[in-house]
């Protein structure tokens, strides 16, 4: 009978999960449509100015997220969830934010011809695996609602789309500005903070009976994550406002 409410149990929360990552796709693609269609007819643009729209909604649940789980701060934000909570539903938002982007370069590829950024394939798809083994082990809530709480750096990309939409240049400068910063002093600290907390906690031989692999993984996607954002730091200099950006 034990056997039988767990059974049950699981495949409920199954079920919650998915249907709150179908309502995130679902609300997050029409957002793009609507930007598409009502605001910026241009692609390239409208998907930068529609995903810094998403972006807010998942920076503010990862902060929310982030003060709820600060007790798990010694390892990195990387706990073991005995009962499901609402941070789970903020994870499943996330994942289905992914799925949308995912479908917008689809459509961008075979309706504009426009290639997806390399880079942001990768994020994306490490995002993916990363959020649904968390959600798959309950474990890791804390390191998702990290990630989303990084997510400043497209809301100064959709700014600055916007301002050349509207031909504003002290609005583009500001939002460069703002890139470089959220890089250099938000999400590279970060990173380096929760990479530091995972290695400290494998060298101190704290981790958890039968999670070394999970911090194994942890390490490893969390060190993908640096990568990337030092590459997009090097990008914000390499680019013509480097001089501005900076100053």
């Amino acid at each position: 009978m034990e056997s039988d409410t767990a059974t049950c149990g699981f495949l409920m929360l199954g079920a919650v999960m998915l249907l709150w990552i179908l309502v995130a796709t679902v609300v997050f693609t029409l957002a793009h449509a609507w930007v598409l269609g009502a605001i910026e007819p241009k692609y390239p643009r409208a998907f930068k100015i529609s995903r810094g729209f998403a972006a807010l909604v998942l920076t503010a649940l990862g902060i929310v997220g982030l003060i709820d789980s600060a007790d798990s701060w010694r390892t990195g934000f990387l706990a073991v969830h005995d009962s499901p909570d609402w941070r789970l539903a903020a994870v499943s938002i996330a994942y289905g934010h992914l799925i949308s982007d995912y479908i917008w370069m689809i459509y961008g590829r075979a309706r504009h011809q426009i290639r997806p950024r390399t880079d942001l394939i990768l994020h994306h798809g490490l995002a993916l695996v990363g959020y649904g083994y968390a959600m798959a082990l309950e474990i890791g809530y804390g390191v998702v609602l990290l990630t989303m709480a990084s997510e400043l750096m497209p809301c100064s990309t959709a700014i600055e789309a916007w301002g050349k939409l509207r031909d504003r240049d002290r609005l583009q400068r500001w939002a460069a500005k703002g890139r470089f910063y959220v890089l250099l002093l938000g999400r590279i600290p970060m990173w380096l903070f929760a990479l530091t907390m995972f290695i400290r906690t494998v060298v101190a031989g704290e981790v958890p009976e039968g999670l070394g692999f999970v911090y194994q993984i942890a390490i490893s996607g969390m060190s993908a994550l640096l990568a990337l954002d030092l590459y997009w730091l090097r990008k914000c200099l390499a680019s013509p406002k480097a001089a501005e950006v900076v100053s």
